[in-house]
């Protein structure tokens, strides 16, 4: 087997890219007409670094005319989807823009949030803000900065808006994209003073909590709230960690036992704090300050893996893996989480344990277990908290079985029966949704039935009328 090349390299020699060829004009500039020997190795290597600065800024250059223009289309495809669709256009909280986004999404392989954000920043661009626009185009600004603007503009009328934009681009090409972002807010309250209690309440409408898997067990709970809550929260954690700190066998960091505090807070466990007498005695090494409520977590554990014969990993609600040590801990000893032993051969549910006292549906928990998620490509969302959807739909003869039931969280859910999208529920529960582009997605189970006798195949899309009814009446139990 050929021996792969050096790293470097392989940076340097790779005909047709940039680098490559700045680096033979820099060579030939650096030989011709002249002794190469006269030159020293350090003069050749600052003419390479030269030559990959000059790479560097033709890419970044590039880059910037490609998002550019990639705004554009987006705004293009955002009109085109409303000429086809006059009855129902995409504006912003619709199901028309609901699909027109997780269309974009999976176009561009992104989260449907990201989408969004992308899709209305090409909308504000193309329409109000297309001076900056043609600097993104130039490659003077990069994209942060015309993001920035872009949410600095809202709800600002249309001479504000044209204000703004030329006294921030004024200064934009001097400035990086976070000290951009600290002057426009600066001009914003100069231009319009008197909207700032208006645009923190619509601010505040976007509070969310939301939870990134990060590598090695390690996950982050991001909670969103008014400036005046996560100080206030900060610094409460920190007053809970300098109490913590004081104890005599305490081995934690600060900021370590900031995150134990706000942990024991929210979980049944209880914030923990050193109490000492007048004197400063110490009285107890642990004291619960507070109680919070018992999570439940599903918790995915393949039988052998229990066992010690296999490494087959485990997994928190389908996406989360965790180490067998965790998994193992959970499954025997934790209360607050449901025990599911999987078999490894046909990847069908072994048991159930009795951590709850009312046990959900056998059929539920299967289909929870073998999708592990809502089955709308890259949905994250864990499948305990969707809906459990007919594929087939129930008015159109469609059966409660295994093969034709699947994880849909409400919005996706919503999608399917008036988003105008296409689902196909294959064997081994594979589905193949077709947008309204006319792009075909698949969306795997998380554990596969191998072995399972083949499921026929489900076709939904169409849209019965007491679905339709259901849709106008959202206050009544939708007949899935």
């Amino acid at each position: 087997m050929q021996k792969p090349p050096d790293s470097e390299d392989w940076l340097f020699a790779r005909p047709g890219s940039a680098v490559y060829e700045l680096m033979l004009a820099s060579a030939y500039q650096r030989t011709d007409g002249g002794d190469p020997d006269e030159e020293s190795a350090l003069d050749f290597a600052a003419a390479d670094v030269r030559a990959v600065r000059d790479s560097l800024a033709h890419s970044a250059f590039m880059q910037r005319a490609q998002e550019a223009e990639r705004l554009v289309t987006l705004a293009a495809l955002h009109a085109a989807w409303n000429r086809a669709n006059p009855e129902r256009p995409a504006r912003p909280g619709s199901i028309s823009w609901r699909s027109l986004r997780a269309s974009i999404a999976l176009e561009l392989q992104m989260s449907e949030p990201a989408a969004e954000n992308l899709l209305a920043l090409a909308l504000t661009a193309t329409t109000s803000l297309r001076e900056a626009l043609d600097r993104l185009a130039g490659g003077r600004i990069t994209l942060r900065h015309l993001r920035a603007l872009a949410d600095n503009v809202a709800d600002l009328d249309g001479e504000q808006t044209r204000e703004l934009e030329q006294q921030a681009l004024a200064v934009a090409e001097e400035l990086p994209a976070g000290r951009f972002e600290q002057k426009l807010r600066l001009l914003r309250e100069r231009i319009a003073p008197s909207g700032a209690v208006e645009r923190r309440r619509k601010a505040l409408e976007h509070r969310a909590v939301t939870v990134d898997a990060g590598r090695d067990g390690l996950a982050y709970l991001t909670l969103g709230g008014g400036i005046e809550q996560v100080a206030a929260a900060y610094d409460y954690a920190s007053q809970l960690a300098r109490h913590l700190g004081r104890g005599e066998n305490e081995t934690r960091t600060h900021t370590q036992l900031m995150a134990d505090s706000l942990w024991d807070l929210i979980l049944d466990q209880g914030a923990q704090a050193v109490v000492r007498d007048g004197d400063g005695a110490l009285l107890a090494d642990r004291t619960p300050l507070a109680r919070g409520i018992v999570p439940t977590v599903l918790a995915a554990v393949p039988v052998l893996t229990m066992l010690g014969a296999d490494d087959e990993p485990a997994s928190l609600d389908g996406v989360i893996p965790i180490d067998i040590e965790t998994a193992r801990r959970l499954a025997g000893t934790a209360p607050s989480f449901i025990r599911l032993l999987t078999n490894p051969e046909t990847g069908c549910v072994l048991s159930v344990g009795r951590d709850k006292y009312v046990p959900p549906a056998a059929l539920r928990t299967y289909k929870q277990v073998q999708d592990g998620t809502c089955r709308f490509p890259g949905c994250a969302r864990a499948a305990r908290q969707c809906d459990l959807d007919h594929t087939q739909d129930w008015h159109f003869d469609g059966e409660t079985a295994a093969d034709n039931l699947g994880a849909l969280c409400r919005g996706h859910h919503l999608l399917k029966h008036a988003g105008g999208w296409i689902v196909v529920q294959g064997p081994g529960g594979v589905f193949e949704w077709t947008s309204p582009l006319g792009t075909r997605h698949l969306d795997r189970p998380q554990f596969a039935p191998r072995g399972a006798p083949p499921g026929l195949r489900r076709r939904a899309g169409a849209r019965p009328k007491a679905q339709a009814a259901w849709l106008d009446s959202p206050s009544d139990v939708p007949p899935f």
